[in-house]
């Protein structure tokens, strides 16, 4: 028992520490090669940031109509001219990671400096920064607010808010590596993943919600494994978790749906119950400030979109569906010099999948030909793959309504708006595929309820 406790504690170490070292070689580079400003979106990752550092997060907002005709919040922020008027690099993930790679940013980057560090003044004026709730921008705010105090350059000080981030990110993420019982390799590919390191080590919360997920999932599988109840600890940070993620990404919540196949003994239906109060609880807690302070962007006059839908509801449905089956244009999420690692990482997937199938020959029992008890086996896995189709359908589909102008498109086009990056949260379902019940081996009890 000793010595299996210590190969087991040898090999997440191995694991971790890996992980940690190859992220932080990206993450040194990133934050010295990559603009602090230069992100998707840095018009909503800036003032969110800075209210939340500033205390001004609970600010009024105000209503304003933009070139689509759409009447949206926007929040009244005060600041310094180094915080928020500074030059912001609007650009994909990949266009910053590439100039990066290639040596050809030190000139956005010293634009962005002077900038930021130029001679101050108050300015103030009605921004993005209530399209995602403050919850998402704690670290980034600890840092930033630390750089202030300290009275560091602007700049500098933005600078921190990226370190902080990307700590919170390897913690969480290396948490995760070290509870999943299976799947570690694939925890550690998705952590090292250049996109993920560039926005785990950026003012984006993308990196909390891939750490988020994997401490879900991990938490997740490791209760399967143990077969036991599920000890208050793990119930009550599986409740974080999901919290935090219906408050990052709504759609990221998908991967509740390992949590709610547990079977009875481990985690009860009265626990599934509660948990489903609170998280019901939570939503309409954010609902009610998404009423008071939410406001979104847009590409399309969203009434009109919403009009026209209404009359044909299947067509986005099914504009969804085919870009669904064409995301394999999206899988540039590395950039066009990294797709060798998007193919390591499904060998991987793949590699797990069949070792769960070698692995289980020769202990079928008749019990397990049934069909019920297959499903039973294979529940995380099945669970994985709806949650990752129904996750990946539901991005399209909101494109479909905030982006695209459905009405001038036809059924088969491509829709606008998808970036790979979205994906990173709902790969560690993957570690599913790991985790799979054994009906040959599993208790009496396992198989009567799982044929019940």
């Amino acid at each position: 028992m000793r010595e299996t406790n210590s190969k087991g504690n040898a090999l997440n170490i191995t694991a971790v520490v890996s992980f940690a070292i190859v992220a932080l070689v990206q993450c040194v580079f990133f934050i010295g090669h990559a603009g602090a400003f230069s992100m998707p979106d840095p018009s909503l990752h800036l003032p969110s940031t800075y209210a939340l550092a500033t205390g001004q997060s609970g600010n009024d907002t105000e209503y304003v109509t933009d070139e689509y005709g759409n009447r949206i919040r926007r929040q009244y922020l005060r600041a310094e001219s180094g915080y928020l008027s500074v030059d912001m690099d609007n650009s994909l993930t990949v266009n910053v990671i590439r100039p990066a790679l290639s040596g050809d940013s030190a000139q956005i980057i010293s634009k962005q400096r002077a900038s930021a560090d130029a001679a101050g003044k108050p300015i103030e004026g009605f921004y993005r920064s209530t399209q995602y709730a403050p919850t998402n921008y704690v670290p980034q705010a600890i840092g930033l607010a630390v750089g202030r105090a300290l009275g560091v350059a602007p700049y500098q000080a933005w600078q921190m808010a990226r370190v902080t981030n990307f700590l919170v990110f390897v913690l969480l993420m290396g948490f995760a590596i070290w509870v999943t019982p299976w799947g570690k390799s694939v925890l550690v590919v998705i952590g090292v993943l250049p996109t993920t390191v560039f926005v785990a080590c950026s003012l984006m919360p993308d990196g909390q919600f891939i750490a988020f997920s994997a401490c879900f999932i991990a938490l997740t599988v490791a209760s399967a494994h143990e077969r036991r109840p599920m000890g208050l600890k793990t119930y009550v940070a599986l409740l974080l978790l999901g919290v935090l993620l219906l408050y990052g990404k709504p759609l990221y919540c998908v991967v509740a749906l390992l949590a709610l196949v547990l079977p009875h003994h481990v985690l009860s239906m009265r626990r599934k119950a509660i948990a489903l109060g609170i998280v019901v609880i939570a939503a309409i807690a954010y609902l009610w400030w998404s009423s008071r302070y939410s406001g979104g962007l847009y590409a399309v006059n969203m009434a009109a979109n919403r009009e026209y839908i209404m009359e044909r509801p299947w067509k986005p449905v099914v504009m969804a569906l085919w870009n669904m089956l064409c995301s394999k244009r999206e899988l540039d999420v590395l950039g066009a010099n990294y797709m060798y690692l998007a193919v390591a990482f499904l060998s991987l997937v793949l590699l797990a999948f069949i070792k769960q199938l070698w692995q289980m020959r020769g202990t079928t029992s008749r019990g397990c030909i049934r069909m019920s008890s297959l499903i039973s086996r294979w529940r995380y896995a099945i669970c994985a793959l709806i949650g990752f189709l129904m996750c990946l359908w539901a991005i399209y589909f909101f494109e479909a309504l905030t982006w695209n102008d459905v009405s001038s498109m036809s059924t088969w086009d491509m829709l606008e708006g998808f970036q790979g990056r979205y994906i990173l949260p709902i790969l560690p379902l993957a570690v599913a595929l790991h985790c799979v019940k054994d009906c040959g081996r599993a208790g009496n009890a396992d198989n009567k309820s799982a044929e019940a």
